[in-house]
C-alpha cells in the first residue's frame, strides 16, 4: 500500500469495483440456478453503468501510471503486479470453486492455464496489461503523433470487431479500443486543477444522457446503449460511446471527490484486482450460505435473499482486503493495481 495513493482515487475505484460485484451477481446467480423477477431487474439495470465503467478502470490507470521506466524494467513490473498474481488468484480460486463447488479436486486449472496464457485470461486484466504495454512506446512519441496513431489503432479495432475475420486472441480487440482511455488518463494527470471546473457539467450531462439512453433502450428496438466490457456491443454507436465514458467517468470522479474520505471505499478501491479474481468463488459461496432462505415464488423473498448476498460481498471483501493486502507474506500474492 503507498503512502502516495490519493484518496478520492480509490474511492472512485471502491465505487466502481462495488458496481462491478453488483453487475456480475446475475451470471454467478445463474451458475447457481437462480432466475427470478428481481435478478432480471438488476440484469437490465446494467445498462446505467455499463456504458462507461470499464472504461473508467482505464482512465484512472492511465493517471496513476507512470512510463518512464526503462521498457525491460516496465514490462516486468507489469508482470508482477499484474499477470503473475492474476495467475495465483485465478488458480487458488479454481481449485477452490472445484473442491468447494463442485466437490472434486482434479488438474484442470493447471491444465487450462496453458490457454490462459496464449489465448487471454480474464479480458480485463489482459488488456489492462496490453494497454499499458504499447502505450509506453506510444508515450515516446510527441502529444500530436500519439492522437494519430491512438485514433488509428482505435480505428482498427472497430474494424476488427465490425469484420470478425481474426480470433480475439490475448484480447487484443479489447486492448485496441480501450488505447484511448489510458491515453486520456495519463495526459489528465498534469490538468487536474483545470479539469476540476467541467466535472460537475460533465456529470450532470452524463446523469442526463445515459438515463434518456436507457429509456431509449428499454421502450424501443432501434437504439441499444454501446458497451465496450467483456462483450464489444454497438460498435457502430462508437462516437456516442466516446461521450458516455467521459460524462460517466466525470461523475464517478465527481462523486468520488464529494465523498472526499471513506475507508470502506479506500479500502474496497485499493482491492480492485483481489476483489476482481474472486468476485466469482466468494459469490458462489454466499450464494450457497444463504440458499435456505431463497424463496423465487416470492418476490419480497427474493429482494431480501439478493440484498444479503450483495451486502455480505461487500462487507467479505473489506475484511479480505484488509487480512491480505496489509499481511506482510500475503500481500505480494495479490499485487498492486
Amino acid at each position: 500500500m503507498s503512502k502516495e495513493r490519493i484518496p478520492y482515487i480509490d474511492i472512485a475505484k471502491g465505487i466502481l469495483i462495488c458496481l462491478l460485484i453488483y453487475g456480475h451477481m446475475v451470471p454467478i446467480g445463474k451458475m447457481e440456478m437462480i432466475n427470478d423477477s428481481v435478478l432480471s431487474v438488476i440484469q437490465n439495470s446494467i445498462y446505467l453503468y455499463n456504458a462507461f465503467f470499464m472504461q473508467t478502470f482505464f482512465i484512472i490507470t492511465g493517471f496513476c501510471s507512470s512510463f518512464k521506466k526503462e521498457f525491460f524494467s516496465f514490462f516486468l513490473n507489469n508482470l508482477k503486479t499484474l499477470i503473475i498474481p492474476s495467475i495465483l488468484l485465478c488458480l487458488i480460486s479454481s481449485f477452490t470453486i472445484n473442491g468447494i463447488i463442485y466437490e472434486k479436486i482434479d488438474m484442470s486449472p493447471i491444465e487450462g492455464l496453458a490457454s490462459w496464457l496464449f489465448l487471454g485470461g480474464p479480458w480485463f486484466i489482459i488488456s489492462l496489461f496490453w494497454t499499458k504495454i504499447v502505450f509506453w512506446f506510444i508515450c515516446r512519441l510527441n502529444f500530436k503523433q500519439q492522437i494519430i496513431i491512438i485514433t488509428c489503432l482505435y480505428l482498427f479495432g472497430l474494424y476488427l470487431c465490425v469484420a470478425d475475420f481474426f480470433p480475439n486472441y490475448m484480447w487484443h480487440r479489447h486492448t485496441l479500443l480501450m488505447l484511448p482511455y489510458l491515453f486520456i488518463g495519463f495526459h489528465l494527470k498534469d490538468n487536474t486543477i483545470n479539469i476540476d471546473r467541467y466535472l460537475f457539467p460533465l456529470a450532470a450531462f452524463g446523469v442526463i444522457s445515459i438515463l434518456f439512453q436507457f429509456i431509449i433502450t428499454n421502450s424501443s428496438d432501434f437504439y441499444r446503449i454501446p458497451t465496450h466490457d467483456v462483450y464489444i456491443q454497438n460498435v457502430h454507436f462508437f462516437y456516442i460511446h466516446f461521450i458516455n465514458v467521459i460524462s460517466g467517468s466525470a461523475f464517478i470522479i465527481w462523486v468520488s471527490k464529494k465523498i472526499d474520505h471513506n475507508h470502506f471505499l479506500e479500502v474496497l478501491g485499493k482491492g480492485t484486482l483481489l476483489i476482481y479474481l474472486w468476485n466469482e468463488l466468494i459469490n458462489r459461496l454466499i450464494v450457497r450460505i444463504l440458499s435456505p432462505i431463497y424463496n423465487s415464488n416470492s418476490n419480497v423473498m427474493c429482494c431480501i435473499f439478493h440484498l444479503l448476498v450483495y451486502i455480505f460481498l461487500i462487507i467479505s471483501f473489506y475484511y479480505i482486503t484488509k487480512i491480505i493486502y496489509n499481511h506482510k507474506y500475503l500481500n505480494w500474492i495479490v499485487g498492486k493495481w
